[in-house]
């Protein structure tokens, strides 16, 4: 800069000239906000969007845009993530991103503590950038467990080799929109390098169909959508982060939107991607538990395989999930609930009658019968039994955050009385009697056994409550009604009777009609009695009850 003064005394003057140097000095940023923030992360994480109250600084001398931040420590209880991109150490954001509500904080699943992230801060001027750090409070809110009575009877087994269900080609499993596909497995820790829950003859020879798969090298489960073309790989979806081969019973649900892929398991979504074009289908048919082309077997359980022309939300999933269905809801296309039994089909409760064929009909592929089966339930539960008799009633629950859960008799009948039970599936043993409300539930699958005073009867006879807990809350109490009915003389009468699996002194009798709805009777004649039913050609199965042996 320059400028000119005058200098003068009474008598002259003089010009003096002066030209000052302007030396720019910077101010360095200064940090206003660090934290810290609370997050409440459920059993589905949690998402938190950094705003400056959360963390911000100034600067005097330069623009938010020109306040970087650099990673110096990644947090452990979650990610940060900026426009969708994960950061880690040595990332960058500026305050600018902060500022546009760019960056994001996802919390892991039922995570708590206190997650640290730590950086530097620089305008890019001063020597030494500024180090701080920016605290985040993980607080773990808990979902409560769900309890009911147990309704799900029979799963089928796949040992891991060559078992599977074959189902013809049929327009509901190659729809031209959205549609979501979800079933319970229980995967065995030995898989083969790929394993197959659902087929619909997904191609490596032509990119066409769908898949739900797992991958066991990379420890997850994929829903795949073939986008077409000669190429063996074009295929697009989801992948989810859970390692599900670990013995327990797991949901999956792949949903496709008609432009994204979604994998949810156990209810939490785990993963998305991008469908570039619609899902390329092919008349070949659908395959549960195998590849269409042989292979890819599971080894495991599976159970509740359901296909819908919709793509279900979160909240829906959700809601069915831990029940059964009758075959009749909005949107359901196909619905397998492996509640046969025995013989060689499975049958499709919906209008579509999609019947599968066990091995597909070869007796060396078919999976087998089995009474483990995941947490289907219906509350409030009924029981139907006969005077004179014991009944085993299957509680059951679910904690969708993974838990370790507790069965509680939160209030005893008024008559009657309730035995603890031991005893493989199948085959229970009476116990002590349970003579104190708020009792737990000592056998390991949930199931207690009820025996009314002798010769007592009545509609209902007996109530009694029962509620699940883990570490954090209880479930809502569930009610179990039973029904006593009075002893018939021989041939006997058969009652109606809801649910399944009940014990009784007569034993069950089941059978399917000709619309696929499954039913249930009680056959309440007392042993080596003959007991008829008219109007059916079906075949009849017989458990035997307590406390007889057949």
């Amino acid at each position: 800069d320059s400028f000119i003064v005058a200098v003068s005394d009474p008598y002259s003057s003089t010009l003096l000239h002066v030209n000052p140097y302007v030396q720019p000095v910077n101010d360095p940023p200064s940090l206003v906000n660090t934290g810290p923030v609370d997050v409440y992360a459920d059993y589905t994480g949690a998402v938190h969007t950094l705003t400056p109250a959360d963390l911000y600084a100034t600067d005097v001398d330069n623009t938010p845009a020109q306040l970087t931040y650099t990673i110096t420590q990644a947090p452990v209880l979650g990610v940060l993530y900026r426009f969708g991109v994960p950061l880690g150490v040595n990332s960058t954001f500026t305050q600018a991103d902060i500022d546009a509500g760019l960056m994001d904080y996802y919390a892991n699943p039922s995570v708590s503590g206190v997650d640290t992230i730590g950086f530097t801060l620089s305008d890019g001027v001063i020597a030494t950038p500024i180090a701080g750090s920016f605290a985040i409070n993980v607080i773990h809110v808990n979902t409560p467990p769900v309890a009911g009575l147990h309704d799900d009877p029979y799963a089928l087994a796949f040992n891991g080799v060559q078992d599977t269900i074959t189902i013809p080609n049929n327009a509901v499993f190659n729809p031209v929109g959205p549609f979501t596909v979800s079933a319970w497995v229980r995967a065995r820790p030995t898989q083969n390098a790929y394993f197959i829950v659902i087929d619909k003859s997904h191609g490596q020879i032509d990119s066409t169909g769908w898949v739900i798969q797992g991958d066991s090298a990379l420890a997850n489960i994929s829903f795949g959508l073939g986008q077409g073309g000669q190429s063996t790989t074009n295929f697009a979806g989801a992948t989810s982060v859970t390692d599900i081969r670990d013995g327990s019973w797991h949901h999956i649900a792949g949903v496709y939107t008609g432009t994204q892929a979604h994998i949810y398991i156990d209810g939490v979504l785990e993963g998305s991607g991008a469908v570039p074009v619609p899902v390329v289908h092919n008349t070949r048919g659908l395959n549960i538990g195998q590849w269409w082309q042989g292979g890819r077997s599971f080894n495991g359980e599976i159970d509740e395989v359901r296909i819908w022309n919709v793509a279900r939300t979160q909240a829906q999933i959700r809601a069915d999930m831990n029940r059964r269905l009758l075959g009749n809801e909005p949107g359901l296309v196909g619905y397998w609930n492996f509640d046969e039994g025995s013989g060689t089909v499975v049958k499709d409760l919906t209008a579509n009658a999609n019947n599968g064929t066990l091995g597909g009909g070869n007796p060396a592929q078919m999976p087998v019968w089995t009474a483990n089966t995941p947490p289907v339930m219906v509350s409030p539960g009924a029981l139907t039994m006969v005077q004179d008799s014991y009944a085993t009633i299957d509680l059951d629950a679910f904690d969708a955050n993974g838990d370790p859960l507790t069965l509680t008799i939160s209030t005893l009948p008024a008559a009657g009385t309730l035995y603890q039970v031991s005893g493989p599936l199948g085959a229970p043993v009476i116990g002590p009697q349970i003579v104190a409300s708020y009792s737990q539930v000592t056998d390991v699958y949930g199931r207690v056994i009820f025996q009314p005073a002798p010769g007592a009867t009545g509609q209902p006879y007996a109530i009694l409550d029962a509620y699940a807990s883990d570490p954090y809350a209880s479930s809502a109490a569930v009610q179990i009604t039973v029904d006593v009915y009075a002893q018939p003389v021989s041939p006997g009468v058969i009652y109606v009777d809801p649910q399944v699996g009940s014990d009784t002194y007569g034993g069950v009798v089941g059978w399917t009609d000709a619309y696929a709805t499954l039913n249930h009777a009680v056959a309440v004649a007392k042993p080596g009695d003959t007991i008829m039913l008219a109007a059916t050609d079906d075949p009849l199965l017989y458990s035997p009850g307590l406390p007889n042996t057949g």
